[in-house]
């Protein structure tokens, strides 16, 4: 269907980079906006980083069928923080200098023998990856998915962010 520039009434994606969007760009799918507001369908009924990933521009072309804890939410480890003198946050979000800051001061030991790291995020899948770098403004290949963007200021604020807290 996608092959004939059509698709279904519904589609279901877990990849805003290649699905979502390209299908936005492509003009497949349709901003649900005007449809949200006549049945009283509000954002904030998700967490902002759930419905983030359905709007693309400012247009909401979709709705979380779930929210993977993992790509929404930060676990932190009461313990470490209150050990390190840091307040428990009470709000949702953090941006990187914050994340920075804290993993600075959690992490413990001589940086070449450290049993204790301040932050993690997994890049064991390539989403994640494209998750991280996007945060940093950049994108794993360019408009055109023709070309990679490893050399772009985005990727390089992606990997010296996690050289500084995780190493």
């Amino acid at each position: 269907m996608a092959a004939s520039n059509t698709l279904g009434d519904n589609m279901f994606t877990d990849n805003k980079n290649w699905q979502h969007n390209r299908a936005v760009h492509f003009g497949i799918l349709q901003a649900i906006d005007d449809f949200m507001e006549a049945d009283g369908v509000l954002h904030d009924e998700w967490q902002p980083g759930v419905i983030g990933a359905c709007i693309t521009d400012g247009k909401t072309y979709g709705l979380p069928k779930t929210g993977h804890p993992a790509h929404a939410y930060m676990w932190i480890n009461h313990n470490l923080f209150e050990e390190a003198g840091i307040p428990i946050p009470e709000t949702y979000g953090a941006t990187w200098d914050q994340i920075s800051e804290w993993a600075n001061a959690i992490a413990q030991g001589d940086p070449d023998r450290r049993d204790v790291y301040g932050f993690h995020m997994p890049t064991n899948n390539i989403q994640m990856i494209i998750n991280g770098i996007q945060t940093f403004g950049g994108w794993a290949l360019n408009e055109e998915g023709t070309e990679s963007t490893a050399s772009s200021d985005g990727w390089k604020r992606f990997r010296a962010h996690r050289r500084q807290v995780l190493f």
